[in-house]
């Protein structure tokens, strides 16, 4: 009767420590905006209900709450920005293979047996979760954490991924490297087909004289995360953040009157069979 008593609190106590696991991963808005909503209204919005949050409630601690040092508030023009923020590419390393390494590996498992990649194919929402697990991957390849580049503003990505033929955000995030004095983005989800300089991939998302950007650490998650000083989503919470997105996007491709099995397979639409 000890013995099973025994063995019964170790499977409580194995129960608790899974379920803290998930609730350890940091909230993050959605980045969708209507097409006529202003942005500056989803963050008085954003800002609202976070205000209205009590200290006890906040379950993510003190880098998530909004203060001077948070993401959004570390927002500046483009023309304020400091290039040198961003981490550097190491000058040993093949920059092209990587941006084709963290576009193509299909590295998450699922129950169907069908192992997919991070979800470029649904652009709607979920850039931070994308963000995340790109992160992660970058430093099993043994590289250093890249930086996170934030951007708010009306934004809007002409794209074929989308329903209506585009999709609008108030906020994105993706990672970031430096090469000499060039900032460059990884964001698939914008460009699959190479790594975009920073004001390309602005421009991807409308006037960027219009936009404020925010260059921050590999842990800064959302908006409300410490831009600086955040610390990372281990893989694990990295793979939870990303997993619920994935029947979005095999939903937006049948919508769409495409393969999913095929695109989120070995036929992607960026143009190339992968082995």
């Amino acid at each position: 009767m000890a013995q099973v008593k025994k063995i019964t609190t170790l499977m409580l106590l194995m129960l608790a420590f899974s379920l803290s696991g998930w609730a350890q991963i940091p909230e993050a808005p959605s980045a969708v905006r209507l097409p006529h909503e202003d942005y500056t209204t989803k963050i008085l919005q954003f800002i609202s209900i976070k205000e209205s949050d009590e200290p006890s409630d906040n379950q993510y601690g003190a880098n998530d709450t909004i203060d001077r040092r948070s993401v959004m508030n570390s927002a500046v023009a483009l023309n304020e920005t400091d290039v040198q923020a961003i981490q550097e590419w190491p000058s040993d390393q093949d920059f092209s293979k990587y941006f084709t390494e963290i576009r193509d590996e299909r590295f998450m498992e699922t129950e169907s047996e069908f192992p997919r990649r991070s979800t470029w194919l649904y652009p709607d929402d979920g850039c931070y979760a994308r963000a995340a697990i790109s992160n992660s991957r970058s430093e099993a390849m043994g590289l250093p954490a890249p930086s996170r580049v934030f951007v708010f503003g009306n934004l809007n990505v002409k794209t074929a991924n989308s329903l209506w033929g585009s999709v609008t955000w108030w906020y994105h995030v993706a990672v970031s490297y430096r090469i000499q004095d060039v900032v460059y983005i990884i964001d698939p989800s914008v460009d699959p087909l190479k790594p975009l300089p920073l004001e390309e991939w602005l421009n991807f998302m409308g006037d960027s004289s219009q936009m404020q950007v925010a260059f921050c650490s590999a842990g800064a998650y959302s908006p409300n995360s410490s831009c600086l000083n955040a610390e990372p989503l281990s893989y694990e919470q990295s793979l939870q953040a990303q997993k619920p997105f994935l029947r979005y996007e095999w939903k937006r491709l049948q919508d769409l009157g495409r393969d999913p099995e095929s695109e989120l397979g070995d036929n992607p639409p960026w143009g190339r069979t992968i082995h």
